[in-house]
């Protein structure tokens, strides 16, 4: 750590990176500053309810034809809704309904984005369980302009569930894909063309000889192909993923070899998903690792190279609190993924956190939460749903979050989020102590200059040598009246007039007459402050130096807290606060001895 002599037994005066405010909470950088433990980035916007019918399944698509999205629900009857984003916050339009009653989502219905005319994107097809015909799968386009629908179309004269869908931009065609189980519960995918609002299907293809649950899909544009993920129940239920190849000729889909991603665990709906990144032409793999307790979130990369996909190295996200109903959406414009997931402890709250992918590897930030209180997701006890959705509209920037809250009476809610998210700076291993006193009260300073005796005074004080800090800014205030006829200015070493970051305000002796300076944090200059019309004399010289902090560290009392309980533990909160309880980074900061005294990490 960079420290500023000199130290005392238990205190470090540190280099501080930013304001730090006394009896805060503090970690060291990467660089051996230190910081005041915070949050920064784009906080989620105010929190909309969209449906009070308890909706699940809620999977929202970007339709480039009306720079909206559309969201599908199910709060007893199909539906779907179209929002437009104005600024934080979005407004739904009234729910267009797909079939009133005897509308299943057939676990996990297939939505996805289409065009009617093999050009512009302004279809949305739905793929899904229709229990008035004997649970076929079934499948309908939206019309998202005037909120219309086309004829059902049956893919599947058997039960189908599982299902997914996505849209091969190459061969303008939809694939879905979903378990047959009028075939054994085998995965199959059948190919599907629009026109209009109506779709006709080719023949459905096997592509995993085996129980086949919970799936997903995407379409990788650089490679022209479709990659679908799901659990393979013949292969203890590991997370698989094959590459599709479809004919547009004879609207038919050929299959790679299935790749296992995971090492397995029980069946966990929903609790994977997969996007395509248009930068790094990968895509990226979520999914819930069901070997762990509690259970954890994994990310993986995956190449698409002819027919066949390989994976990077499995990063554990740090999510070690219980995850479920994880959604993903690539952001071209800062060509990372939203990622999404309910965290399960300490209150179940919808969390999201940015993904990179580098080469074969991903990295993520820490997870910023969506919602202000506990949320739960599910339906009834039963689990089941994809109560929870993502998607990022591309005309204003902003990602949508949708999903069922359980302190809301199971309603229907969403968000809108700003990338990059606020994420906190404090990790298990970089907090050190609490702030007792700084160099500095703020990151600017005002200055108050009058004259006497030929010399400039300083807040009262004759030509004072004056310490500046790197980093602030300066506001020497010359509205009074005795500094008539003396502008001040600065000087660099070598006796030249100092203009960088310099701003001269109105005219000395005048109301609102000021010279600012903003000090860099890597200069060297200014070295002296002086008269423009009678020299040196009236001024003196300028010493630069770095912003510090004194850390308390452990073992230390810090003596700069409120309204603490004697005798009771604290930990740090990632918004920089003491609590009682454990944030999502647990960090003890000591016991209090007093209401203002805390006994740091002992």
């Amino acid at each position: 750590m960079r420290t500023v002599p000199p130290t005392e037994k238990g205190k470090y005066r540190a280099i501080a990176s930013g304001a730090i405010a006394n009896g805060k909470p503090v970690i060291v950088n990467s660089d051996g500053t230190v910081s005041e433990v915070a949050k920064s980035g784009n906080a989620a916007g105010s929190q909309v309810e969209f449906d009070t019918g308890t909706p699940n399944k809620n999977i929202p698509v970007f339709v480039p034809s009306e720079n909206k999205i559309a969201v599908h629900s199910n709060d007893g009857n199909g539906v779907m809704f179209m929002v437009t984003i104005s600024g934080t916050t979005p407004s739904f339009a009234t729910e267009n309904v797909i079939q009133a009653s005897n509308y299943s989502h057939g676990e996990g219905p297939g939505v996805t984005i289409c065009s009617s005319n093999g050009s512009a994107l302004d279809r949305v097809l739905i793929a899904y369980q229709d229990i008035s015909n004997s649970r076929y799968g079934t499948a309908i386009v939206y019309k998202p302009s005037d909120g219309t629908f086309g004829s059902k179309a049956v893919f599947e004269s058997a039960q189908s569930s599982y299902m997914a869908a996505t849209y091969d931009s190459n061969s303008d065609r939809v694939v879905i894909s979903y378990k047959d189980q009028g075939n054994s519960n085998y995965g199959t995918a059948v190919v599907g063309a629009v026109s209009g609002t109506s779709v006709s299907f080719g023949t459905p293809v096997v592509y995993n000889s085996g129980t086949t649950n919970y799936q997903a899909s995407t379409f990788d544009s650089n490679s022209n192909k479709v990659v679908i993920l799901y659990q393979d129940g013949g292969n203890g239920e590991k997370y698989t993923a094959i590459v599709g190849t479809v004919d547009n000729s004879d609207n038919s889909i050929s299959f790679g070899s299935e790749v296992a991603i995971s090492a397995g665990g029980a069946r966990s709906q929903t609790n994977q998903n997969i996007a395509f990144d248009s930068n790094s032409n990968k895509v990226l793999v979520g999914y819930r690792d069901n070997t762990e307790s509690p259970q954890i979130l994994k990310l993986v990369v995956g190449t698409v190279s002819g027919t066949s996909i390989s994976f990077g190295t499995i990063l554990d996200a740090g999510i070690n609190n219980g995850v479920d109903y994880i959604g993903i959406a690539f952001n071209p414009d800062r060509n990372k993924f939203g990622v999404v997931f309910q965290r399960a402890n300490p209150i179940r709250d919808v969390a999201i956190l940015e993904a990179t992918i580098s080469g074969t590897n991903v990295t993520v930030t820490s997870p910023m939460s969506v919602n202000s209180g506990a949320a739960t997701f599910v339906s009834g006890t039963n689990g089941l749903g994809t109560q929870i959705g993502i998607a990022y509209d591309t005309n204003v920037d902003k990602f949508l979050v949708v999903f069922q809250d359980g302190d809301n009476d199971n309603d229907g809610q969403a968000h809108v989020l700003t990338a990059p998210f606020q994420e906190a700076n404090l990790t298990s291993e970089n907090y050190i102590g609490i702030a007792n006193s700084c160099s500095f009260h703020g990151n600017t300073e005002t200055i108050t200059v009058t004259v006497a005796s030929g010399v400039f005074y300083l807040d009262g004080v004759a030509n004072p040598v004056i310490q500046l800090l790197k980093g602030h800014t300066y506001i020497f205030d010359q509205a009074d009246s005795t500094n008539n006829g003396h502008p001040l200015h600065f000087k660099d070493s070598g006796g030249s007039q100092y203009t960088t970051g310099v701003t001269v305000t109105g005219t000395a002796g005048n109301a609102g007459a000021k010279v600012t300076i903003a000090i860099a944090s890597d200069a060297t200059e200014p070295t002296r402050y002086y008269c423009t019309v009678h020299g040196n004399g009236m001024g003196n010289t300028i010493n630069l130096s770095d912003s510090f902090v004194n850390v308390d560290v452990i073992g230390t009392v810090n003596d700069q807290q409120s309204s603490l309980t004697a005798g009771q533990q604290y930990f740090v909160q990632e918004d920089g606060t003491l609590g009682l309880t454990a944030d999502s980074t647990s960090v003890f900061a000591g016991t209090a001895i007093s209401a203002t005294e805390l006994v740091v990490k002992e």
